[in-house]
């Protein structure tokens, strides 16, 4: 990083990560490709995320912690508010067993819970600049449930380009926010 005069740094937000070497960026006064200080602070939390991207109008699945979560009937995932990937990530087809696996597992103070969305589990891949989004790819997520627990097997890129118009769209709506 000493070396060059940008940066376009991907990591992953958990741990603090992304925040950490884009905090080094800064203090190097290197000019970063993608997201700022404020906008990673906020897409690390998952729960944060869902609320900004709701203040400014835009569809998101929403977001409980274990204390809000209403518990209603349907299938239910629990993951880290602060995590990449499907690690520790859960499916349960009832609230009462969602509920048991994560008092057991002691997971109130770190797992956020959304209700199931059927459908293409997708992705965008794009660098973002001073509120505007330019889209790279559109990706289909290769995602598998085994005994309750959601793996991430990869991506196939720019599978779900014939969606391309509405990812940008969705994409600038996340930039300006």
């Amino acid at each position: 990083m000493h070396a060059a005069d940008a940066v376009w740094l991907i990591a992953p937000e958990t741990d603090g990560l992304l925040m950490k070497l884009t905090k080094l960026a800064v203090k190097l006064q290197k000019i970063i490709i993608g997201w700022g200080l404020e906008g990673i602070a906020v897409s690390t939390s998952k729960l944060a995320t869902c609320k900004a991207l709701q203040k400014a109008g835009i569809s998101t699945i929403t977001t409980y912690t274990p204390e809000n979560w209403p518990k209603g009937a349907g299938t239910w995932i629990a993951k880290p508010d602060d995590g990449a990937g499907c690690d520790a990530t859960v499916c349960f087809d009832s609230a009462e067993a969602l509920a048991n696996w994560i008092n057991i597992n002691n997971k109130a103070a770190s797992h956020v819970i959304q209700p199931f969305q059927v459908g293409v589990a997708a992705s965008i891949s794009c660098v973002m600049r001073n509120g505007k989004a330019f889209v790279l790819s559109c990706n289909q997520q290769i995602i598998e449930l085994n005994n309750h627990q959601l793996s991430y097997h990869g991506s196939k890129l720019n599978a779900m380009y014939e969606s391309y118009s509405s990812y940008e769209v969705i994409a600038n709506k996340v930039a300006q926010t």
